[in-house]
């Protein structure tokens, strides 16, 4: 009874791995040369459209890209359209424009040419961000400048800093503003507007 019982239970485990696999063959598309020759998006805008060709590096460069302030895109929306004659980029906010010249670096190949390719783009959520438990694992100032770099990179705009637990208070504060450095950091890569102590949270447990 014991053995079957354990076949039984063998059997429950390995059964949907047989399905997703068998559902994984019928419905994958197989990969071809042209879709893997593309550069990895991350995150995948909203719309993709890659044609032919390539933008030489001497017209691709951060100075030879034609750069437009319009209205009627989202908030933090960008259009990109890049021929072989030139690109285009659109946004009618800073952070629009920021969030464009990230997507511009995913696409940039090592020899600094961009391949043609028309893309719009806006976020579907306003609040994109990434929590960090400091009441627990000190984050050294430096370890947060490169979280907050490595956030703006992929379009998330909130860094969540927990930093009191009902185990203690862990931040020590000898001098000055220890979110200064931080948030001026922040604010330079359109990632992060207020950083803000919310209180008492925890603290009345400690």
């Amino acid at each position: 009874m014991k053995r079957i019982s354990i076949l039984f239970l063998a059997a429950l485990l390995l059964a949907p791995l047989a399905v997703l696999n068998a559902a994984d063959v019928v419905t994958r598309p197989k990969a071809t040369a042209s879709a893997t020759a593309h550069p990895a998006l991350i995150p995948l805008p909203v719309r993709v459209e890659w044609r032919a060709g390539i933008l030489p590096a001497d017209q691709a460069s951060v100075a030879a890209i034609h750069r437009i302030h319009t209205t009627g895109l989202p908030a933090e929306g960008y259009e990109i359209e890049i021929e072989t004659t030139g690109a285009i980029v659109r946004s009618s906010s800073d952070a629009g424009a920021f969030y464009a010249e990230q997507t511009l670096q995913q696409l940039r190949a090592a020899d600094g040419s961009l391949p043609c390719v028309v893309i719009r783009d806006a976020p579907r959520f306003a609040w994109r961000g990434l929590m960090l438990d400091c009441s627990r694992t000190f984050q050294s100032v430096a370890y947060l400048r490169t979280t907050i770099d490595r956030l703006a990179a992929y379009k998330m705009n909130v860094l969540h800093l927990h930093l009191d637990d009902d185990q203690g208070w862990l931040i020590e504060i000898k001098k000055g503003d220890f979110f200064r450095p931080i948030t001026s950091h922040a604010i330079l890569f359109q990632n992060l507007s207020q950083g803000s102590l919310a209180v008492p949270g925890h603290t009345l447990q400690s």
